[in-house]
């Protein structure tokens, strides 16, 4: 009859029970705590003759293929203000991510480093299906005290690993390059009326810069505003009563509505109702409070600086105005979080996403 080993610990509910002997491999056990119960499956990492496995389970961790450092990589930030970008994959002869996913800045430690000159305790036996689970495991070490840091993993979006806690220690080159992009973002911040955030770096350092909104979003000149305004104000005025429509890069397809797009690279001959401008212009060009409802369809990525728009419609709205905004089907996840995070910032609410495919917010 085989033996057994049990593992407790001081101030902690959770125990875990292992077979013996411990073999090289396919180790099996069992653990009870609060969050749970279930098998354990451990493997033996072995050094032979100086070389192989490593025997730290925390490097071998962070050194797994599925770790968010090996497959991130690059970061930016679309939209001043707004989450991560974190780039899986990306087109180097054009500076431009292919594959991406969106992560709130609260997630990463990015001013100070709760590990830093504290004892490190990581939990590498299993790899927790959700940051929830992660999170309690890790709670049942609050009896430790505040010397010490306990973190776990878990299965994050797309399937990376993460760390409850990322930071320098467990992420170090992920936290450089979030630091020059916001090194970047900072930079940049004093000209958030007419530049779309673009760039990214990647965990190497490489930098690809930022790019200018080919839209020329922002500011009107000056000289251009009188004549801009006053055919705004001839077109809400032929607008039925209540139900006054602007169409944000619209070429005429939301019938009846008044199109906003400045026609730059685009092969369009004849656009009805036009407003010959920008999306992110239309807080000065048409007046406060003066809309019932604004949309936005198949707009693509880089055509309209969200962060600044938003504040736009904000503006124009009429209380109890609605926002919806459908972006190009083939930039959906890259786009959506950018727009919900510009319209809560704006002040909108009841943002929703509609079907994983367009967005609707009410001022």
């Amino acid at each position: 009859m085989g033996k057994i080993v049990n593992l407790s610990w001081t101030g902690s509910s959770t125990k875990e029970t292992w077979n013996r002997p411990i073999r090289p491999v396919a180790q099996s056990g069992w653990y009870s705590a609060s969050y749970g119960t279930g098998a354990l499956k451990a493997q033996k990492n072995l050094r032979a003759g100086g070389g192989g496995a490593s025997t730290d389970p925390v490097k071998a961790l962070r050194e797994d293929a599925d770790y968010v450092e090996q497959r991130v990589k690059g970061v930016g930030v679309p939209v001043l203000g707004g989450p991560f970008r974190l780039d899986l994959v990306f087109d180097f002869a054009t500076a431009a991510p292919v594959k991406s996913f969106f992560m709130d800045r609260g997630k990463f430690s990015i001013a100070l480093d709760p590990l830093k000159g504290r004892t490190e305790i990581a939990l590498t036996g299993m790899i927790y299906d959700s940051e929830t689970a992660a999170i309690a495991a890790v709670r049942e070490f609050d009896a430790l005290g505040k010397d010490s840091v306990v973190y776990a993993h878990y299965r994050g979006p797309e399937n990376l690993i993460f760390p409850t806690i990322i930071s320098s220690t467990t992420a170090p080159r992920l936290m450089r390059a979030l630091r020059l992009v916001l090194e970047e973002e900072r930079r940049f911040a004093q000209a958030a009326s007419n530049l779309l955030l673009q760039a990214f770096f990647t965990l190497g350092g490489l930098r690809y810069g930022p790019t200018v909104n080919p839209s020329g979003g922002g500011a009107v000149a000056a000289t251009d505003l009188p004549a801009l305004r006053a055919t705004a104000q001839r077109l809400l005025s032929e607008q039925p009563a209540g139900r006054a429509v602007l169409n944000l890069a619209g070429t005429g397809e939301v019938s009846g509505a008044v199109n906003v797009n400045p026609l730059i690279d685009q092969q369009v001959l004849s656009v009805p109702n036009l407003v010959k401008t920008t999306a992110e212009s239309i807080g000065e060009v048409f007046p406060a409070s003066s809309v019932d409802k604004i949309v936005s369809n198949n707009v693509v990525l880089g055509q309209v600086n969200w962060g600044v728009t938003a504040r736009g419609c904000f503006s124009v709205l009429k209380p109890g105005g609605t926002v919806s905004i459908s972006p190009y089907a083939g930039q959906l996840a890259e786009q959506i979080q950018v727009i919900v995070t510009a319209l809560r910032s704006a002040g909108f609410k009841s943002v929703e996403v509609v079907h994983d495919t367009f967005v609707t917010a009410v001022k």
